[in-house]
């Protein structure tokens, strides 16, 4: 089936739908979740990734980031928000994570490139700079850990007796 789903959600029942790095891109993202919810059979899971906002990457290179790309990117999510939108739309059971991998090497190469200086990020800028690989992996362990990280995922269920 080659259609968006607001358009073809009638003839699914779905067991499960994804969306990696979509939503953000969306006019109106509650639109398509709620066309997802309709597509998937009662107690379907609908899975997403999109960056979070919250993320150390963005927040630390700001403008700098290319996550941070209007007219491209029209909605910024963060685990409160996209928790929050997914709940409003019916989806139950909702778990968010931030599983990224690259934060800190992000950081760690726009450094290196010349693209920020290490004293523009106090504390952190110098460590990263100078950290070992192992050091770096222990910072990216703990964002991911505390979902401070840029890439995000969120797992949503739709409630056994929903028909909608």
């Amino acid at each position: 089936m080659e259609a968006p789903i607001e358009q073809c959600y009638q003839a699914l029942h779905a067991g499960a739908i994804t969306s990696f790095e979509l939503i953000e891109h969306l006019f109106d993202p509650g639109e398509f979740l709620q066309s997802c919810m309709a597509g998937l059979a009662p107690g379907g899971i609908f899975v997403c990734t999109t960056p979070n906002w919250h993320g150390f990457d963005i927040q630390v290179l700001q403008e700098r980031s290319s996550n941070v790309c209007a007219p491209n990117h029209l909605n910024y999510f963060n685990p409160h928000s996209v928790t929050t939108l997914l709940r409003r739309v019916g989806f139950e059971e909702i778990t968010v994570t931030t599983p990224g991998e690259l934060d800190v090497d992000i950081v760690y190469n726009q450094i290196a490139g010349g693209v920020m200086s290490p004293e523009e990020l106090p504390v952190l800028g110098n460590f990263i700079k100078n950290a070992t690989p192992e050091a770096r992996e222990d910072l990216q362990r703990f964002l991911q850990r505390h979902n401070l990280s840029s890439n995000m995922m969120a797992v949503a269920k739709k409630p056994n007796g929903s028909s909608a």
